[in-house]
């Protein structure tokens, strides 16, 4: 019997959701990325790193998306980044892509990267909406509507 293909992406988002919390992983090289995009470390991150290679990936997604130019919606805190996270999961509108073995969920303002079975990797403001990602985005797969591959597991 043929699994349905529902199931993967909402066992690994379901997952995510029920955590409600980035996952533990220490990451390095913020310090390098920092430095080349801005040409300095902001004296928060400074501060918060104090000579430390590794540090948790939640702390370096949330430094990223405060300082880093390129980055539409900056965090109060790094908090936000898990609120931002389950804003997007609970939205049954949120469009579910498959890519290289990831899914990116995305609803009209974050997009949220998971790899399977339940690693955040990622999420991030967009600029123009689910439509404006799409065009940049061309080779991810689609896969429905949260909501619709929910049905697709019901068989509605």
């Amino acid at each position: 019997m043929k699994e349905n293909p529902a199931f993967e992406p909402l066992r690994t988002i379901g997952r995510v959701k029920r955590k409600g919390k980035w996952k533990k992983v220490k990451v390095k090289g913020l310090k390098k990325v920092l430095e080349k995009k801005l040409g300095h470390i902001p004296q928060e991150v400074q501060d918060y790193i104090q000579g430390k290679e590794e540090i948790d990936s939640l702390m370096e997604h949330y430094f990223k998306r405060k300082y880093l130019p390129d980055e539409p919606i900056k965090p109060k805190r790094p908090e936000d980044l898990n609120r931002w996270i389950k804003q997007v999961l609970l939205d049954k509108n949120s469009i579910v892509f498959e890519s290289f073995g990831r899914y990116i969920i995305v609803n009209d303002k974050f997009g949220v990267v998971i790899e399977p079975p339940n690693k955040k990797i990622s999420v991030y403001g967009l600029r123009g909406g689910i439509e404006q990602w799409k065009k940049e985005n061309k080779w991810q797969q689609q896969l429905g509507t949260i909501n619709y591959l929910k049905k697709q597991l019901l068989g509605d």
